[in-house]
């Protein structure tokens, strides 16, 4: 297996990008990946391969292709490649096993959707090492561009295709190279296309359109949510801290005997120094900033991504229109210019998104905390309280009076009776305290809790409304041509039946391949 493989690479190797002969071009050697370093890192074998003229798989049993299911990151890649060959070891071409795995394979084509027509165009996509070591290799890559050419004109780009089945193959030779079985990968390298790998789309572009492609619109993109969650988990967390701070004041003017000043004193001016110093004196204040903060963020966030997703439509611009898109060179160019050029003036707009529309939502728990009926009740609380403790009073005082003269109760019995009713006035109003204080922090958890929910809404409509809404707008012209570049041939559904007729296919083929 190595000396055959060994001789497919010079063959490549001698004959260059072009042929039999390099037509006066300096010839490249071979640039070879293992197949391992392929399957642990999908970046790194779709940058290899878009450096890569041809990519010719070598593998050394007819049983590895009997699992065509390959990685997404593999079709993806070979998406964008225009000659992929298969090459099995020790497998004629003229045998019949040959002619019933072809057809095999063009069965699995049918069932993904290529139509009948296209499918007659499509040469075998088996060859033999003879045929790929031939001295006129310039034919065999003529056929099969020409080949995919009218295959990708007859049918969706986005479409299962010849190179979406070679993918589909390549995965399986991955897989068996895992279990002990051969796969080489022997590409020529083509100067042209030495920058293709730096001309590679976005990830997050990427994400934003299979979104925008089947995505429900109401619901945010990867990257909206990424922003939601990094919004959740730090400025969010302001509210508590301010919810934490208020507690925080009311426990101290608890504790600092204060209340207790209203058995003295008027009410009101007790009220007054519970509700405005304890609560309502610089509340939410950090959360105020936090929003602010916010605000700022998610507008910078809008900034970069839209400047980003304008250089990742730049680098494709510069790449090969015709054969990345599938459409006419000037129809691409002038549709990623238009689109580039959009998200470019979205990303130089000053302040896109309004500094108060988080702050707002703080303002108005502000007011709706100084509206609450809770603490517009604590005066009438505090009155109610002390009437109670006084009436306690007047009991402790007229009760053990009465008992002595009316009763004749003696005078140290009626003393400690008055002691003891007076001692739980005190302890009946210090738990009326105690009740307040926990109403009143309870109803400052609760106000939290609400401006959370308020603020993770405002947020995410911010979200849909400046950032995923525009930059939508502003790629959809682009996004036919964008989708099958960035995410290569996609597989439709399967008809009705289809699992059955699949399962069937499985069958036969497995057995073809012992």
């Amino acid at each position: 297996m190595e000396t055959q493989a060994a001789s497919v690479l010079n063959a490549i190797a001698r004959a260059g990008p072009g042929g039999g002969s390099n037509g006066g071009v300096e010839s490249h050697e071979p640039s070879l990946l293992s197949a391992s370093e392929a399957e642990s890192d999908s970046n790194a074998f779709a940058s290899w391969l878009c450096s890569c003229d041809r990519v010719v798989l070598v593998v050394g049993r007819i049983g590895i292709v009997q699992t065509l299911a390959g990685g997404t990151a593999y079709r993806r890649a070979l998406g964008i490649h225009p000659r992929v060959y298969l090459v099995v070891d020790g497998l004629d071409p003229g045998s019949p096993a040959t002619s019933l795995l072809a057809g095999l394979l063009r069965e699995s084509l049918a069932l993904c959707g290529v139509p009948a027509a296209a499918l007659d165009k499509v040469p075998s996509p088996i060859v033999s090492l003879d045929d790929l070591c031939c001295s006129d290799t310039r034919a065999v890559d003529d056929q099969t561009r020409v080949a995919l050419d009218e295959l990708a004109s007859a049918t969706p780009v986005d479409d299962t295709s010849q190179r979406g089945l070679l993918a589909g193959v390549l995965g399986a030779a991955l897989a068996a190279a895992e279990a002990g079985g051969a796969a080489v990968f022997a590409p020529t390298l083509n100067s042209a296309t030495g920058g293709a790998s730096a001309a590679r789309p976005s990830p997050r572009l990427l994400a934003f359109l299979e979104h925008c492609d089947g995505g429900n619109p109401e619901d945010l993109s990867p990257l909206s949510r990424r922003i939601q969650r990094s919004f959740e988990d730090g400025d969010l967390s302001t509210v508590d801290a301010s919810v934490g701070a208020i507690k925080q004041r009311v426990l101290w003017w608890f504790g600092s005997r204060e209340i207790w000043r209203s058995v003295l004193m008027r009410v009101s001016e007790t009220a007054d120094a519970l509700v405005e110093d304890a609560i309502l004196d610089r509340s939410f204040e950090e959360a105020d900033l936090g929003m602010a903060h916010a605000a700022g963020r998610l507008s910078e966030s809008v900034q970069s991504t839209a400047s980003e997703f304008a250089d990742a439509l730049d680098a494709l611009c510069q790449a090969a229109p015709q054969r990345t898109y599938g459409a006419s060179t000037q129809h691409c160019q002038s549709t990623l210019m238009s689109a580039r050029k959009a998200l470019q003036a979205l990303a130089l707009q000053k302040e896109s998104v309004d500094p108060a529309v988080l702050a707002r939502h703080v303002w108005a728990a502000r007011m709706r905390l100084s509206e609450s009926d809770v603490l517009g009740g604590v005066p009438s609380y505090i009155r109610w309280s002390l009437a109670q403790f006084w009436a306690i009073h007047g009991a402790a005082l007229a009760g053990p009076a009465a008992c002595a003269i009316y009763l004749g109760v003696p005078l140290p019995y009626v003393a400690a009776g008055g002691v003891g009713l007076a001692a739980l006035a005190f302890g009946w109003l210090a738990r009326r305290w105690a009740l307040l204080r926990t109403r009143l922090c309870q109803h400052v958890d609760a106000q939290g809790a609400a401006l959370r929910e308020d603020l993770l809404a405002a947020h995410k409509s911010a979200l849909q409304a400046r950032l995923d809404g525009p930059i939508r707008s502003r790629v959809g012209d682009a996004a036919g041509l964008l989708r099958p570049a960035l995410r290569g041939p996609s597989r439709p559904r399967a008809a009705p039946g289809a699992e059955e007729t699949l399962a069937a296919w499985k069958a036969r083929l497995a057995s073809a391949a012992q």
